[in-house]
């Protein structure tokens, strides 16, 4: 399946999800840890593994406030494995129906590329992104969560990157 044709489909699953929710209040706390493939186009391009973690807290209504980092590896077109680093902040809104949460927003934050001096050494840039998911909450304190988010990096979106995630979360 084609990388445009897999976004189309993700893209229309969250539209219906969205659509089925019905209004309550979101979680107050959370922290949650996933992983998943990193799809990248940056020096090179393919796929990589990904591993993540982050907290978020309700702002107001159905408004949640994150922060987070994301940590992937990928083999680069000049023949290296780099770490990336991915610190940063977003906004998201949910919607809850019973004990599933479905969710949509977007952030901002530095796109960290750790790479050998032979290789240009670490580089840094500016990181958007744009996503959506659902958790189900299978407790008062622990979920299941998957995620799609799709990446810009740079100020001329140079470099881009879809992210599929799975994972757990933990409420308090």
């Amino acid at each position: 399946m084609s990388r445009s044709r897999f976004i189309v489909i993700a893209l229309a699953v969250a539209a219906v999800l969205l659509t089925l929710a019905e209004p309550a209040r979101a979680q107050d706390r959370s922290i949650s840890v996933s992983s998943g493939l990193f799809n990248f186009d940056l020096s090179g391009t393919g796929n990589a593994a990904l591993v993540a973690a982050s907290l978020d807290c309700r702002a107001f209504g159905n408004w949640v406030v994150e922060g987070g980092v994301t940590f992937a590896f990928p083999s680069q077109q000049f023949g290296d494995r780099t770490t990336f680093v991915i610190p940063e902040g977003a906004l998201f809104h949910q919607w809850t129906r019973g004990m599933v949460v479905t969710f949509a927003g977007g952030g901002i934050g530095a796109a960290i590329d750790f790479r050998d001096d032979e290789f240009g050494g670490t580089e840094t840039d500016l990181a958007l992104f744009g996503g959506g998911g659902v958790r189900v909450n299978l407790s008062d304190s622990v979920g299941i969560l998957g995620e799609l988010r799709l990446r810009g990096f740079g100020t001329n979106f140079a470099g881009s990157a879809t992210e599929i995630r799975g994972g757990a979360s933990f409420r308090f």
